[in-house]
């Protein structure tokens, strides 16, 4: 569930459903853009779009094993965790 703050500080739904949800799994889906990937014409670059995301845009789906984003100390110190982790399974095998 994804939720935006508005001016007066309250939070609501960024992508409301047409149903009443009970379970997690059953939200609409939504994607975190990860910043790994971006291709662009170049002049696109030098426009005044000021927005990543337009109407030609498509979606590369990652695995989440492959997508963390390390924005802090925490994040760092669990992709070290997945590394290792990654590491000692290839090597008993």
């Amino acid at each position: 569930n994804l939720v935006e703050q508005g001016k007066d500080g309250r939070v609501h739904l960024a992508k409301k459903p047409r149903v009443s949800i009970t379970r997690r799994q059953d939200t609409p889906l939504c994607f975190d853009l990860n910043a790994s990937i971006f291709c662009w014409k170049r002049a696109s670059l030098f426009s005044e779009n000021d927005f990543v995301i337009g109407d030609n845009t498509i979606l590369f789906e990652m695995p989440a094993e492959r997508s963390i984003d390390i924005d802090t100390e925490l994040d760092f110190s669990f992709v070290e965790f997945l590394m290792h982790s990654n590491k000692e399974s290839r090597d008993a095998e």
